[in-house]
C-alpha cells in the first residue's frame, strides 16, 4: 500500500486487525490522490433506460437521438433473433430477416427437418425480408418503421410481433 501512495498508518491498519480500530489519517491531497469525491452526480449515476413504445401508426418511438437509437436497435436486433443481412447508416436502414425463437409454432419432426434441407429457398421462407428504417426527430426522439422489400410500410401480424420483441428487449 505504501508503494501506491498510502500513508504509513493506513498500511499498518490494513496489516493488523487490532490496529484497524485506531484513527487513520486520510491520504494527503496532491498528485498521489487517485479518486476525487467531488465528481458531479450526473457522471457517476447510471444511464437511464431507453424507453420505446408502439405508436398507433404501427411504428416504434424510441426516446433517444438517432446515433444512440441506431446502436441500441442494432444490439437489440442481435439479441432478439433477427438476422441482419445488411445495414445502411446513412439512410438509417437495417435489412433483416426475423427468426421466431419463441417456439410458438409446431416443432418439425426429424423427417421434416431432414427433407427441409433440400427444399428451395422460397419454401424455407428466406424471402421474408424486412427493412427497419430509423428516422431521427430532433436530438431526443427517433422513429422506427418496418417496411417490406419494396420499401412500403408493413403492418402485418409479423410486424407487430417483431416490434413487440424489440420493445421488450429495449425496455
Amino acid at each position: 500500500m505504501r508503494h501506491l501512495g498510502a500513508p504509513e498508518l493506513a498500511a499498518q491498519a490494513a496489516r493488523s486487525p487490532a490496529a484497524s480500530t485506531a484513527a487513520v489519517t486520510p491520504p494527503p491531497a496532491g498528485p498521489t490522490t487517485l479518486i476525487s469525491s467531488s465528481a458531479p452526480a450526473s457522471t457517476t449515476a447510471a444511464a437511464a433506460p431507453v424507453s420505446a413504445r408502439l405508436l398507433p401508426s404501427g411504428s416504434l418511438q424510441i426516446d433517444d437521438g438517432f446515433d444512440r437509437a441506431w446502436r441500441r436497435v442494432g444490439l437489440s436486433l442481435d439479441r432478439s433473433g433477427f438476422t441482419i443481412e445488411d445495414r445502411d447508416r446513412v439512410s438509417g436502414t437495417y435489412f433483416v430477416r426475423y427468426i421466431d425463437n419463441t417456439g410458438s409454432g409446431p416443432k418439425p419432426s426429424f423427417m421434416e427437418r431432414l427433407t427441409g434441407a433440400f427444399k428451395p429457398d422460397d419454401a424455407k421462407g428466406r424471402l421474408a425480408r424486412y427493412r427497419l428504417v430509423l428516422k431521427g426527430e430532433g436530438d431526443a426522439r427517433t422513429q422506427l418503421v418496418v417496411q417490406n422489400q419494396k420499401g412500403e410500410p408493413e403492418n402485418s401480424e409479423a410486424t407487430r410481433q417483431m416490434l413487440g420483441v424489440l420493445i421488450k428487449d429495449m425496455n
